[in-house]
């Protein structure tokens, strides 16, 4: 009777395998197992498999009647996991009860676990229950019930963690709590509760926080507040403080809109060079081609790293006007400034590029012709082996080779 108990649930435990991995034997196996079937497994004595098989199961079929047999397994050091695996899932406000009950007397080996699915779930009704785990002995316990409170994300819990951040004097459980807060923004801000997550940030970019986490609270704040990053972004790039230099790139790519694009580019010319540089990447990042005739003017900047920046982002902001002025930069005699010219032209999107590298051709000397020839080629475009042939018997060289 014993053997023929165990044989019996190594089946159903086989057959869910079977179905899960797609076996072609699972239609030759026994029907799914059901529900109830699974709950059998659990409430029996199996090995670690079968049991493995059926907290599987119940994460597929598994409602609010399978909750008791998965909760109690939440404190079992080798199974909890399996367990919070199957219970994560469930859209069920018993399951949180759940994971709230297992709180109490969990051992410390499941512990952590057991706080980390209530972030996963954001629980609200947990935060209470967190609070005294923030301080815990155990640093891991103390450390997973403040990564919960960020991931929950509620008022009260970012309120709570905004409270232990302003307390704590120890460095380390003061980062952590920052890590959380910054978590429990980003949250909020998706949550579409912006005026909590701007509170978060501006505690954050208060001087004694670490760089890392002033620089995550700046970018956090300016997609928060879209519509004063431009002012927010250039007035801090202009500062002394060059820590949101870097910045620059990736605030101003975020940065949705053409009136935003036009602050930038009024404010380019009177950036410092190695800002300038930054402003012009996320400026071609954004790609809002508004930005063009800003970037067209940095052409000419006497700075060789502007210029450089500049040649590199007309490749995507610029238009068939350009190809000109990138086709004569392609042949001065600094490297980098000639590839930059090269790059972009061959980048140059529009259909009038094509017909305007050919009318360029017309009219250039022999050097300029044979590379306006090969970046015909590079583009793919359905000049090249016309204007090829054309030029097959050119007095140059170079041309000829080119074609």
């Amino acid at each position: 009777m014993h053997r023929a108990f165990h044989y019996k649930h190594y089946c159903i435990a086989l057959s869910l395998l079977l179905l899960s991995l797609g076996s072609p034997h699972a239609a030759e196996s026994e029907a799914p197992p059901t529900e109830d079937a699974l709950i059998t497994v659990l409430s029996a004595d199996a090995d670690y498999m079968t049991h493995l098989a059926a907290f599987r199961g119940l994460r597929q079929l598994g409602t609010e009647k399978s909750i008791p047999a998965l909760s109690a397994y939440l404190h079992a050091p080798k199974k909890s996991h399996l367990a919070r695996y199957a219970l994560e899932h469930m859209p069920y406000p018993a399951a949180d009860q759940a994971l709230r009950d297992a709180l109490t007397g969990a051992p410390i080996e499941t512990l952590p676990g057991i706080i980390s699915s209530l972030g996963v779930r954001r629980d609200g009704e947990a935060v209470p229950l967190l609070k005294p785990l923030m301080s815990h002995e155990n640093a891991q316990v103390a450390r997973f019930a403040t990564a919960a409170l960020g991931r929950i994300a509620t008022p009260k819990a970012a309120t709570l963690l905004l409270e232990t951040h302003g307390a704590v004097t120890n460095s380390k459980i003061k980062l952590e709590v920052a890590e959380a807060l910054l978590a429990a923004a980003q949250r909020l801000v998706a949550d579409g509760d912006k005026k909590s997550a701007v509170s978060i940030y501006r505690s954050l970019r208060k001087k004694g926080n670490p760089k890392f986490i002033r620089v995550g609270a700046f970018a956090g704040l300016a997609k928060a507040t879209p519509g004063k990053t431009p002012d927010r972004i250039i007035k801090a790039i202009q500062g002394a403080d060059p820590l949101y230099r870097n910045l620059a790139r990736e605030v101003v790519a975020d940065t949705k809109g053409k009136k935003a694009t036009a602050r930038y580019v009024e404010a380019l010319p009177t950036l410092p060079e190695e800002v300038q540089v930054e402003l012009l990447a996320g400026l071609a990042r954004r790609g809002d081609k508004s930005a063009r005739g800003g970037v067209v003017a940095a052409v000419e900047s006497p700075s060789p790293a502007v210029k450089q920046a500049a040649l590199e982002a007309l490749g995507t902001l610029g238009n068939a006007k350009d190809v000109r002025l990138l086709a004569a930069l392609m042949l001065v005699p600094e490297e980098n400034i000639a590839t930059a010219a090269r790059n972009s032209l061959i980048r140059l999107r529009g259909t009038q590029v094509d017909p305007a590298i050919v009318a360029s051709m017309k009219k250039a000397d022999p050097a300029m012709r044979a590379k306006l020839l090969t970046i015909l080629d590079v583009r793919i475009s359905k000049e090249a082996v016309p204007q090829a042939r054309l030029y097959l018997s050119d007095a140059s060289e170079a041309v000829r080779v080119a074609a």
